[in-house]
């Protein structure tokens, strides 16, 4: 089974977090550059499911917890 991450929308709010800059904790730590958040403040989103390992990096870094790992 495949591991990927997913983004909750209801729980993510990078302004929530980082007041000041509304940066994605997620999409900064992603190695593989797969979470992208176009502008600050908007919620970023999973470019390819396909290519995320699910190493769990991004879920660890969301002080809000609305990114999980699942198998699909």
């Amino acid at each position: 089974m495949k591991k990927y991450c997913v983004i909750d929308f209801d729980k993510c709010s990078p302004e929530a977090h980082d007041v000041a800059h509304g940066l994605c904790d997620a999409a900064k730590v992603c190695t593989r550059k797969l979470i992208e958040q176009e502008d600050p403040f908007d919620a970023p989103v999973l470019m390819s499911k396909t290519m995320c390992t699910g190493c769990g990096k991004c879920a660890s870094a969301c002080p809000l917890h609305a990114v999980n790992i699942i198998t699909g």
